[in-house]
């Protein structure tokens, strides 16, 4: 029963951040041409990661894998206050530190800014 709520719950989470992205309202519009495909492919592999009120966790290796591949610059670019709601920028970049894409402390990405990373005790 606990398996169907959360599946319920991420299926929720994925329809709204989808729909976030590609509204056709320009106010909402998130995604610009050039990293639509990026956009898609995090959504898809990496939403359960990345949402707000979930435990921060190490991420897939299929959202590991999407990451790889994605221009985080550009993502970060196009993250605006809606999508801020539903995502918690600080997981955004925990995942793509531990995908190896660390994005560059002082990067602003949607109202966010990266902060330096920890320094290894």
């Amino acid at each position: 029963m606990a398996m169907y709520f959360n599946t319920n719950i991420l299926l929720l989470v994925f329809l709204a951040i989808t729909g976030i992205l590609f509204s056709g309202n320009n106010n909402n519009m998130v995604v610009g041409d050039d990293c639509q495909g990026d956009m898609q492919g995090l959504v898809a592999q990496c939403a359960m990661y990345v949402q707000k009120g979930m435990p921060k966790m190490n991420p897939s290796q299929q959202c590991g894998s999407v990451i790889q591949k994605a221009d985080m610059p550009c993502v970060c670019q196009h993250v605006t206050e809606d999508v801020e709601k539903i995502i918690d920028m600080e997981k955004v970049i925990f995942v793509a530190r531990y995908c190896g894409r660390a994005v560059a402390p002082g990067t602003t990405c949607g109202s966010y800014t990266v902060p330096s990373p920890p320094p290894i005790a």
